[in-house]
């Protein structure tokens, strides 16, 4: 008996020995297999190819996003979302704890521009006639002072349809063809004069509101239509050089000259030049601007001296920049013209280009296009980024201008273009466009149409307007591309608040071999874990999937999977103008009905909130922070004031409830951002010292208080 029992439990010896060395083995295999796919499964920047080759730097801002609904049928558990991002460095790469200073700016223009067009009053669209009294010859100036001012620097492009037909002449002097209608024109005017004495008129605006001109000349004068959209005969430049003297002797800020509009490519919709015609013009041009500015240097920008931050100002009117083709853009047009350029040593300062992404005004779907999250990464990201790309290959060092956008062509649209859901389609496109290093982005128009940022009638601010102004003030260069990681554990809640049990979470998992991205979307189930449902998805095909370039700008949903929705979280993030070191955040949410909170990490403890919402989206009211904007008027000048955008002032572990339809801005002024700043060696001032993260949380400092409106 005493034997048996010996054997007894020596057996079970040799089992538990034979179970633990098995436990063993399968757990090292687990954590080689997960050590293994993981990182592949969950590669920010191959998972959602989101790094552009034109972006200036890396990004550094991590997010994790759960509860995301990418198909039908697949309600989430529940309405809110969890995003964190991380705005710190790996360790290796810490800046060091010294004093941080940004690099000064070399341009202070805002990046958001606006344009004056030339439409008169009985111009109408589909019954309606916006356009009375804000023509560039028939509005009042001193109307728009006020939002001059608020956007100020900014450039203020003067062109638009009929800018090939208007003649310059001496107030007195007779106007060869008055403006009038023309039912066989294709624009259906032709016709029309701007004086001297209006031109001043436009220049002292100018000079007080704080913007620059860049003037769109006529490329027309002295050819002869011949046909729909030919015309015979050469440039005669003799107007052009009457207009550029007015400039020159009355000391105009006119910064840029820009040479005829919808002219070149055969996508133009006035006439089809082609690029031998392209390249005299620009020629002829050239030739005036450096014979009327002989021996005058290019515009200077330079710190105000005494001012917090050296806040960069204009420094005197210098020679102006050549800037075209204002046209929609043609890849194989534009190549060729850089091409026939860099052979003649010739080039352009700035190229700029057209694009209506909305399609028509009058277009039922303008509406649904503006708010579809999906809609502008197939229309107008794919646009920005080709137009970067053929400028950086074939003509490196030129500047890239949107020059003219305003949603929907034909002066816009009621449904859209003039209240807080333009919003959505418009600071979509400024991101994508920053996000390729575009350095303007003009907006159609300051007033005039449906689109304009002021009513056309009572010259009131349009949502836009506000948010033009505040892109303008905090947001500056270089775009910071955000990388991204979306998880969707079944035990696992990422981001602020605790973890809900047996959560079914729908997402996306995507891995990146050595080729294509695969993607296939997947539910939790019991019984699986997720490596192995995801791996099974694979096997199975998954997805279909469209290989996609990469792109910028934090467009983290531009996977391009057929058959999964977009995810309607839009961020874009880049260095904050005014604060060295600091990242300014823009975050759109175009989910209808789910709010997304938003937590930061970050050095630093301030954050500076700029949320922005509507009692009614459909209408043009607009409030920051709860608080509604309206203008004001100054009792002792009776002039009007803009409302300020004062930020509200917490700190960065308070939650941010980004809620359904909305969008916000975020300042993170201390984050100390390697992108944003350089180090200083030499410094006579007291060094302004980074703390370390964990001297940060001995103490969590309270929230400074908000400033008071002056």
């Amino acid at each position: 008996e005493t034997k048996a029992m010996s054997a007894t439990h020596q057996g079970m010896r040799k089992l538990a020995l034979k179970i633990f060395t098995v436990s063993l083995l399968a757990a090292a295999l687990a954590t080689i297999i997960f050590s293994f796919f993981l990182p592949r499964l969950h590669e920010s920047d191959a998972l959602l190819g989101i790094v552009t080759d034109t972006a200036p730097r890396k990004a550094s801002i991590n997010s994790d996003i759960s509860d995301l609904q990418f198909g039908r049928g697949l309600a989430p558990a529940s309405s809110s979302v969890v995003v964190s991002l991380s705005l710190i460095e790996p360790a290796d790469e810490q800046p060091p704890a010294e004093a941080l200073e940004g690099p000064a700016p070399e341009n202070p223009l805002g990046f958001v521009c606006a344009n004056l067009d030339w439409w008169p009053e009985d111009k109408c669209d589909y019954g309606i006639c916006p356009w009375h009294h804000v023509g560039l010859n028939s509005v009042d100036f001193s109307k728009l002072i006020p939002a001059g001012k608020a956007l100020a620097p900014f450039i203020l492009r003067i062109g638009g349809s009929l800018q090939d037909h208007i003649y310059y002449r001496e107030d007195g002097e007779a106007c060869p063809q008055e403006m009038k209608k023309d039912p066989d024109d294709r624009l259906g005017f032709i016709g029309g004069c701007f004086s001297h004495s209006r031109f001043l008129e436009l220049s002292n605006y100018c000079k007080e509101a704080g913007c620059v001109l860049a003037f769109g000349l006529n490329a027309l004068y002295g050819r002869r239509k011949v046909g729909h959209l030919s015309y015979e005969g050469v440039w005669d430049p003799a107007d052009a050089e009457r207009l550029l003297r007015w400039a020159k002797e009355s000391d105009a800020p006119l910064y840029a000259v820009e040479m005829g509009n919808e002219l070149w490519s055969e996508t133009a919709i006035t006439a089809h030049f082609d690029v031998e015609e392209a390249v005299k013009m620009i020629q002829q041009t050239r030739q005036l601007i450096d014979k009327i500015w002989h021996g005058v240097p290019e515009w200077s920008f330079a710190p105000v001296n005494g001012s917090e931050g050296g806040a960069p100002s204009l420094i005197g009117a210098g020679r102006p920049m050549l800037v075209g083709m204002d046209s929609t853009f043609d890849e194989k047009y534009t190549a060729q013209l850089f091409d026939e350029l860099a052979q003649r040593d010739m080039r352009l300062d700035a190229y700029t280009h057209h694009n209506y992404v909305l399609g028509a005004g009058v277009d039922p779907e303008v509406k649904n296009k503006a708010l579809d999250p999906s809609y502008m990464l197939r229309w107008e990201l794919p646009l920005v980024r080709d137009v970067a790309t053929v400028t950086a290959k074939r003509a490196p060092g030129t500047e890239v201008w949107m020059g003219e956008a305003g949603g929907a062509y034909n002066s816009g649209s009621r449904l859209v273009t003039m209240n807080y859901y333009s919003g959505f389609w418009y600071l979509d496109s400024l991101g994508m466009a920053a996000a390729q290093s575009y350095t303007h982005w003009c907006r159609q128009t300051l007033v005039g149409g449906l689109y304009g940022l002021l009513h056309n009638q009572t010259y009131a601010p349009m949502p836009d307007l506000y948010t033009s102004i505040l892109w303008n003030k905090i947001m500056g260069s270089p775009a910071i591309n955000p990388k991204f990681n979306l998880q969707s554990s079944p035990d696992r809640m990422v981001g602020r608040g605790p973890p809900r049990p047996n959560s079914r979470k729908p997402s996306l998992a995507c891995d990146v071999m050595e080729g294509d991205v695969q993607c296939a979307r997947h539910v939790p189930q019991e019984g699986k874990s997720s490596l192995l449902r995801r791996i099974e998805a694979n096997r199975r095909g998954g997805l279909k999937t469209r290989r996609r370039p990469a792109t910028g700008g934090g467009l983290w949903d531009a996977l391009g999977v057929e058959g999964v929705k977009t995810p309607p979280l839009r961020i874009y993030a880049q260095c904050a103008k005014e604060h060295p070191g600091g990242v300014a955040i823009l975050l759109l949410n175009f989910d209808k009905k789910k709010s997304y909170s938003i937590s930061f990490k970050t050095r630093g403890a301030r954050r500076l909130d700029y949320i922005f919402s509507s009692p009614d989206p459909d209408s043009t009211a607009m409030s920051l922070n709860g608080q509604r904007l309206e203008p004001t008027v100054d009792p002792a000048t009776n002039e009007t004031v803009m409302p300020a955008l004062h930020p509200n002032v917490v700190h960065r572990d308070d939650p941010l409830m980004l809620d359904a339809l909305s969008y916000s801005f975020i300042v993170l002024p201390d984050a100390a951002h390697k992108s944003c700043q350089m180090v200083i060696e030499e410094q006579e001032e007291e060094p302004v010292v980074v703390a370390s993260s964990a001297e940060r949380s001995e103490k969590r400092p309270q929230a400074p208080q908000p400033p008071q409106p002056p």
